[in-house]
């Protein structure tokens, strides 16, 4: 059986969070926008899961925080787990912010565009980004950096599809969306799914993970 992106996360659930908890790159991402940022700025997490652990620290470090994500179940979480933010059920490849939200100070995502996309909706998604932000806003990209278009893979013990751009091609769409970029770092993770109790060891596979880091050009 092949999962879409929204049953993938509902047969996961609100354990998706202890399978990934604290994941390294992820938690320094969440570091460095803290300490760019003031209180009261406004700040969406595309894609934001169960709302940890990013949706919580930046609700923490007084942000206007708006996450949203393509499945209920994950959305009926944050509202329990992270109050004080503001959430909605919205898919990433049409999501458009209010325009009394604009601008924005930062634009987070980490994960999200894997699943269920095109290349063609990365890179349209930079786009949109770029135009919610102020001049010098934030945006922090997440990924797995694939090289592939409507792949099938095993994850966590289900079929899904998904699509990917290279690391070098992720920083070259980011780039053309009229970001600079500042710095990306790439590391190893093992998602910690037998421990939470979503799949068999023999279903867990050591991913790498890639983290851009840019400012909309002033």
């Amino acid at each position: 059986m092949t999962y879409s992106v929204a049953d993938t996360y509902t047969d996961i659930g609100p354990a998706y969070q202890d399978a990934f908890r604290e994941v390294p790159l992820q938690m320094r991402s969440l570091q460095w926008i803290t300490s760019q940022l003031p209180k009261g700025s406004r700040v969406v997490d595309v894609g934001c899961g169960t709302g940890m652990p990013a949706v919580q620290a930046f609700a923490e470090a007084g942000y206007d925080v708006l996450g949203f994500d393509i499945t209920p179940v994950m959305i009926e979480a944050a509202r329990r787990q992270v109050p004080k933010a503001r959430f909605e059920v919205a898919d990433a490849r049409f999501w458009e912010p209010l325009r009394t939200d604009l601008p924005l100070d930062c634009v987070y995502s980490s994960f999200a565009l894997l699943a269920g996309v095109d290349q063609s909706d990365i890179g349209s998604f930079f786009q949109r980004a770029s135009s919610w932000l102020r001049p010098g806003g934030l945006f922090v990209f997440g990924t797995l950096p694939l090289e592939c278009e409507h792949e099938e893979v095993t994850w966590l013990g289900r079929k899904v599809v998904v699509s990917s751009l290279s690391a070098e091609g992720t920083e070259r769409a980011i780039e053309a969306a009229g970001f600079v970029i500042e710095m990306h770092e790439t590391e190893s993770y093992t998602p910690k799914g037998v421990e939470a109790g979503i799949c068999q060891a023999e279903d867990v596979w050591e991913e790498r993970h890639l983290f851009v880091y840019a400012r909309k050009a002033e």
